[in-house]
C-alpha cells in the first residue's frame, strides 16, 4: 500500500498549515464510480473471465495472478503520472515502475503463478494508451487534474493492498470507473468552469 503517494496528493502546506486538495472530488469519484462499476458488474465479469481463463489454462490460480497484478500494475499513481510524463517527453519514470513491476511481477508469480504474466497485456494498452492520449492533449492536461488522477489512482492502490491483508472485502475493479469520472469532472470544469 502506498500511503505515502496518496498523502502526497491530498496534503500540502501553505503558509505554514497544512491544508487539502480534492478530498469530497476523491469521495465523490469513489462513491459514484464504485456504484457505476457495481451496476456494470465489473466485478463479477472479471471473474468470470478468471474462470473461464482458469478453464482455459488448467491453472488453479491463474485468474488470482492475472487480476490481482493488473490491479496492482494498472492503478498506482506511477502508472498514470510515469505514462503522461512519457507522453510529455520524459519517460524516466516510467522506466522506473518498470524496473519495480518487473520485481513485483516475480515476487507475486512466485506465489500466484503464471497467470501474473499475462497482466502484461493490459499493462501494454494502458500504460500506452495514457501516453498515446499524452502526446496528443499533452498541453491541455493541467496540474491539479494529474494530482486529483493519481490520488484517485492511490486510493484504489490502497484497497488492493487491503484486499491482500483481509481477502477481498473490496470489490476493487468496481472503483475503476471513478478515474473516468475524474476525467469527466475536469473536461466539465475546461469547458463550463470558467
Amino acid at each position: 500500500m502506498d500511503w505515502r503517494g496518496f498523502f502526497k496528493e491530498i496534503f500540502y502546506f501553505e503558509n505554514g498549515n497544512i491544508k487539502s486538495q480534492n478530498e469530497l472530488l476523491l469521495l465523490i469519484c469513489l462513491a459514484l464510480g464504485t456504484f457505476v462499476g457495481a451496476i456494470l458488474k465489473l466485478d463479477f465479469r472479471l471473474k468470470r473471465l478468471g474462470d473461464n481463463l482458469d478453464q482455459k489454462f488448467k491453472g488453479k490460480r491463474f485468474s488470482e495472478g492475472f487480476i490481482a497484478s493488473s490491479m496492482v500494475f494498472l492503478t498506482g499513481a506511477m502508472a498514470i503520472v510515469g505514462s503522461i510524463r512519457s507522453g510529455l517527453g520524459d519517460p524516466e519514470l516510467l522506466y522506473l515502475k518498470a524496473a519495480i513491476d518487473g520485481i513485483t511481477a516475480i515476487i507475486l508469480a512466485s506465489t500466484l503463478g503464471y497467470g501474473v504474466l499475462f497482466s502484461a497485456t493490459g499493462i501494454l494498452i494502458y500504460q500506452g494508451g495514457i501516453t498515446l492520449f499524452t502526446i496528443r492533449m499533452g498541453p491541455f492536461l493541467s496540474q491539479p487534474f494529474i494530482s486529483a488522477f493519481s490520488l484517485i489512482g492511490y486510493a484504489i492502490l490502497i484497497s488492493i493492498g487491503i484486499n491482500f491483508i483481509f481477502k477481498d472485502k473490496i470489490k476493487v475493479i468496481n472503483q475503476i470507473p471513478a478515474l473516468g469520472l475524474c476525467i469527466i469532472y475536469f473536461i466539465f470544469l475546461e469547458f463550463f468552469g470558467k
